[in-house]
């Protein structure tokens, strides 16, 4: 405003002019630094945290904006979530036109906020700021182990006896990264196998089958945690049910073919057999009968017996007519 003095016809007289107001922008900063949080160490997942940021956000008053990126191990983003509403408080920064802010975010932190990073930034007439802005970086959080698995190779569900060694691998998750762990079989736990990641099976026989356990652990804020896992191992005799059963069945064929055959040979050795005493019997039979009717003729004087140089010669009289017959085979009998 102005006034002006001026001396008039009533004397001397002062007049104001009207007010003009002045307004004067005052231009946002980065944050003074990286937010800082409380506790700072030793954070594990339950915990709840208090992020603070402060710093110059302008005139007209800004606010901080909060977004927090939760990163996998590799740095990546998986996900972004902002927070829009957290209240920030100014003051006028002596000597300046602007306002300093401060601002609060408070997190429950889980397994999944390790490597988190929580983002402050200036919100100015209503306008995300892009470059003003500063964040944590990555948040240590402890979680106790878990996921813990066990994998074998090669990875077929039974091995033969006497086969390669077998490897058998166990994975977890933690923060400490788990390195400690222990291998043992299920029906003697008390005594410990190996102790590393992997453990392998040389000794490959019948009594090597088991269930193998691996225990995996990890410690901090004085406190150890573990958690196990198992996988069963089938070792069988290399003399298996299902190598054995082809050999059975061709040796059961085998042997009733051979026996079928000794059984058709036996048969035929029966019948032929059978067929050579018939025709003996029946030449005995006969043989025997024409000696007796030699005999009996002979009795009865119709036949005579001679001996002439070893062959016995009859005479058999019928009518008139005289036949001689010549016997060699019966050169014992004698007139």
């Amino acid at each position: 405003m102005c006034q002006v003095a001026y001396v008039g016809s009533s004397g001397s007289t002062t007049v104001d002019s009207g007010v003009a107001n002045i307004n004067v922008q005052g231009n946002p900063e980065q944050p003074d630094r990286r937010p800082v949080y409380i506790p700072s160490a030793g954070i594990k997942e339950g915990n709840n945290v208090v992020f603070t940021c402060t710093g110059n956000v302008g005139k007209p008053q800004g606010k901080f904006r909060w977004v927090r990126y939760r990163r996998n191990s590799d740095g990546v983003t998986i996900q972004e979530t902002p927070y829009e509403q957290e209240t920030t408080t100014a003051a006028v920064m002596s000597g300046t036109c602007t306002y300093n802010g401060t601002s609060s975010l408070t997190l429950k932190m889980e397994q999944i906020d390790n490597n988190a990073v929580v983002r402050c930034q200036v919100v100015y007439q209503n306008v995300p700021q892009g470059i003003l802005y500063k964040q944590t970086e990555g948040v240590n959080v402890y979680y106790s182990v878990r996921n813990v698995q066990v994998t074998k190779s090669p990875s077929n569900p039974t091995f033969a006896e006497g086969a390669g060694p077998i490897t058998l691998t166990c994975t977890s998750d933690g923060n400490p990264t788990v390195t400690d762990y222990t291998w043992h079989k299920e029906s003697n736990t008390s005594v410990s196998l190996w102790t590393s990641s992997y453990y392998v099976i040389n000794n490959v026989v019948v009594n090597e089958t088991d269930n193998y356990i691996c225990v995996a652990q990890n410690s901090f804020n004085g406190q150890t945690f573990n958690m196990n896992n198992s996988i069963h191992i089938q070792i069988d005799s290399t003399t298996t049910p299902s190598t054995i059963m082809p050999t059975t069945t061709m040796a059961t064929s085998s042997t009733n073919h051979k026996t079928s055959s000794i059984e058709k040979e036996k048969e035929s050795l029966t019948v032929v057999n059978s067929i050579v005493i018939a025709v003996v019997i029946v030449l005995a039979v006969l043989q025997l009968a024409e000696i007796t009717c030699l005999y009996i003729l002979h009795k009865k004087g119709i036949v005579k017996f001679k001996k002439v140089k070893n062959q016995t010669v009859h005479a058999e009289v019928k009518s008139d007519n005289t036949q001689v017959h010549v016997y060699s085979t019966m050169n014992r009998a004698e007139a």
